[in-house]
């Protein structure tokens, strides 16, 4: 098993500590983990380079059909987009109408993405235009204990926004 079971809010605070904005953990499908790090790994490296991004693909899991990454970086959108981008009908990248996200959220944050009687959330969804579910904890080789996962679907602009309002909540959290 690899490092992902590494509680989420010590990975937080190694970030701040180094300057890092609020590091974003998600899930991302074995087939498309391909398009993150590219061949003799020449996109992971363009990215990092371009952004200054810490970008950690994890271990495949045998059996199981998806990947955590780890992104800790002011450009995350980008890296979100090499997720989420299917391939156009002349070879190259294209990013969907609609799309889906996983993210792995300290279950610890859970409150500040819902908010009071679920304002919060219920604001996001409204602004966004997504749909935004919060599945109850359960085992998996990519969560850790302490942490749930967060599906937002959407159309993919709405989608961003969402990610980023998401993780506003959380950075704001942080800094209480």
């Amino acid at each position: 098993m690899t490092s992902l079971k590494r509680p989420f809010q010590e990975m937080e605070q190694q970030g701040e500590q180094e300057g890092l904005p609020v590091i974003v953990k998600l899930i991302c499908p074995v087939d498309r983990t391909g398009s993150i790090i590219g061949k003799g790994g020449e996109v992971i490296r363009q990215i990092r380079q371009e952004t200054g991004a810490k970008v950690k693909v994890e271990d495949v899991v045998t059996g199981h059909p998806d990947r955590a990454v780890t992104i800790s970086a002011p450009d995350r959108q980008r890296l979100m987009s090499r997720v989420l981008e299917v391939d156009g009908l002349d070879g190259r990248p294209v990013i969907p109408e609609q799309a889906t996200v996983q993210l792995i959220v300290d279950r610890g944050f859970i409150g500040t993405i819902v908010g009071r009687a679920g304002a919060s959330v219920n604001g996001i969804k409204n602004d966004c235009g997504v749909t935004l579910h919060i599945n109850p904890p359960i085992p998996s080789p990519l969560v850790a204990p302490e942490e749930q996962i967060c599906k937002i679907s959407g159309p993919y602009p709405g989608l961003k926004k969402a990610v980023h309002l998401l993780l506003e909540r959380v950075r704001e959290a942080l800094q209480r």
